[in-house]
């Protein structure tokens, strides 16, 4: 194997960011090519959930995950093999299989969490305490993909799937990058043990009333899973801390960090309305934490000046963009439905554009750090 196709193995980053920005394109593209006669949004659901933010999720914890436990860089089979499940949950999605297409979901959760499980040394040091975070959005991936393939108790594999899995994912790693990228890193006066345990609590109950959601109350659950999340994000985000963020990626962490609990709170409290104001936590929250969390990666393990990242105008254009992608999408169905679907979707597309102008040639290798 060559040193350029080793660097793509030891750093999965370099392979599933281009893939995923493909798939953000498809995915959240595909509205400015419908018609009224298609309204694809099992396709779409799919796509974005299960190929764009789920190869960016691969990227970053197959990349993370061997640093933070001190061990060993990924392997040809791991990445090869993720990739390969991925594309082949696209074909899938696109034959509209979506049994088959959930049951391949499985199957990566399931990767994750072996690539994971032989890279944890318990006895050498313990992971880091929001893992336990990282842990439960595999698991609400592998509870949600079983249920929605099986066709059994869809409502909680629905809701476990497309609302669990990411929500978890964000609130583990945004507790690290959040506050890291501001230069506010939290303090506990209790200790790493301390930590597991609230992450521990926080998790379940989040868990619980994803379920809860699903076949119980709405408001009371939904109110429940908001309360643990904005704890989270106060403790451990460090959301309300006045520092000023050091760079320009930092304001778009911050911004989506209020967009996904702006998000999750106006969807509890306008349950009629869920579906479109869930969107202003994907879009301008999971989206625009995504696309940040990605820059910093390819920042930092491609050793680019960190000058770059504070002059860049482009984190300011993708945070502009996809807010107002958001914003077109959540006012959709009190004015034109199909043409402002249209709109937040072109949006969407320049936005992804943008970013992937600037940080693909990066991440692949095209534009040098010299």
């Amino acid at each position: 194997m060559d040193t350029k196709a080793n660097n793509f193995v030891s750093d999965p980053y370099k392979t599933f960011f281009p893939v995923g920005t493909l798939f953000a394109l498809i995915g959240g593209g595909i509205w400015f090519f419908s018609g009224s006669e298609h309204y694809p949004v099992v396709f779409h659901s799919q796509a974005m959930i299960g190929a764009f933010l789920f190869s960016f999720i691969s990227g970053f914890l197959m990349t993370a995950i061997p640093s933070m436990t001190g061990s060993f860089a990924a392997r040809k089979f791991e990445v090869n093999g993720m990739l390969a499940l991925i594309i082949v949950s696209v074909i899938l999605n696109i034959l509209e299989w979506n049994q088959a297409f959930y049951f391949i979901e499985l199957l990566s959760y399931l990767l994750l969490i072996y690539f994971a499980a032989v890279r944890v040394h318990f006895k050498k040091a313990f992971p880091p305490s929001f893992f336990v975070l990282i842990f439960l959005g595999m698991l609400s991936g592998i509870v949600g993909s079983f249920l929605l393939g099986t066709g059994w108790l869809e409502t909680i594999g629905h809701n476990l799937y497309f609302n669990g899995v990411i929500t978890f994912l964000v609130l583990g790693v945004g507790s690290r990058l959040v506050p890291a990228l501001r230069g506010v890193m939290p303090k506990m006066n209790g200790g790493p043990k301390k930590e597991y345990i609230e992450f521990g609590i926080t998790g379940l109950i989040i868990f619980v009333s994803l379920i809860g959601e699903a076949i119980g109350d709405v408001l009371i659950f939904g109110l429940l899973k908001s309360s643990a999340c904005l704890f989270l994000a106060i403790r451990y985000w460090k959301i309300f801390s006045f520092t000023r963020p050091t760079g320009r990626l930092a304001y778009g962490m911050w911004g989506a960090a209020y967009m996904v609990l702006l998000g999750i709170i106006l969807k509890t409290l306008m349950p009629a309305y869920a579906t479109h104001w869930i969107h202003l936590t994907y879009i301008s929250g999971f989206g625009m934490m995504t696309f940040t969390v990605a820059s910093r990666v390819i920042i930092s393990h491609g050793r680019f000046n960190m000058i770059f990242e504070k002059k860049s105008i482009t984190p300011i254009l993708v945070v502009l963009l996809l807010s107002l992608s958001a914003l077109l999408r959540v006012a959709a169905p009190y004015f034109d439905y199909g043409l402002l679907l249209k709109w937040a979707s072109a949006i969407w597309i320049i936005g992804t554009l943008i970013w992937g102008y600037v940080f693909i040639p990066r991440c692949i290798g095209l534009i040098s750090n010299n």
